[in-house]
Order: structure tokens, then C-alpha cells, then sequence
């Protein structure tokens, strides 16, 4: 049994479909949150950089350090189940 042949596009292609990935905006919803007493929140306009590469970006820094989950994990689940609730009826 022979192998079936593969053919692999011109690099001038794989270079132009990266091109164009990179170019195109996520187009849906997108909630990001960052420790406020991380480095996220220190070195970076996070929200910025996320509306940058979606559409639809909202978030905020929450009162934690790196360790987000184990620090508030209530106040993620009720920001996520928010977020998750408000989108479904879009």
C-alpha cells in the first residue's frame, strides 16, 4: 500500500494565510479578567491589547495576586456565569 501523496503549499501561501489570521479580529465575545496585583496589571493595557485581536472584549483587574482561582474563586464563577448568561440571550 502506498503512501498517499501530500502536497504542501508555496511558503509565499502558508506566509499570506498566517498574514491573514493574524489581521482578522475574533468576533465573539470575550471576557478576560487579570489580577490587579499581577504583572498583567503592572507591565500592560490588557484590555487594549485584547481589542486588538477581538470585536467584543470586556473585563476588568479583580483584587487578587497571581493566583486568581484560589484567591476568588466566587467572585470569577459569579463574573464568568454573568458573562456566559448575558451572551446566551444575545
Amino acid at each position: 500500500m502506498q503512501a498517499a501523496k501530500t502536497t504542501v503549499p508555496p511558503r509565499a501561501s502558508i506566509l499570506n494565510m498566517i498574514t491573514q489570521i493574524r489581521e482578522r479580529k475574533l468576533d465573539m465575545p470575550l471576557l478576560t479578567l487579570w489580577a490587579k496585583r499581577g504583572v498583567i496589571e503592572t507591565c500592560f493595557d490588557a484590555l487594549s491589547l485584547w481589542r486588538q485581536r477581538a470585536e467584543k472584549v470586556e473585563g476588568e483587574a479583580l483584587d487578587t495576586s497571581h493566583y486568581m482561582a484560589e484567591e476568588s474563586p466566587e467572585d470569577i464563577a459569579e463574573r464568568m456565569s454573568d458573562f456566559f448568561s448575558a451572551i446566551r440571550s444575545i
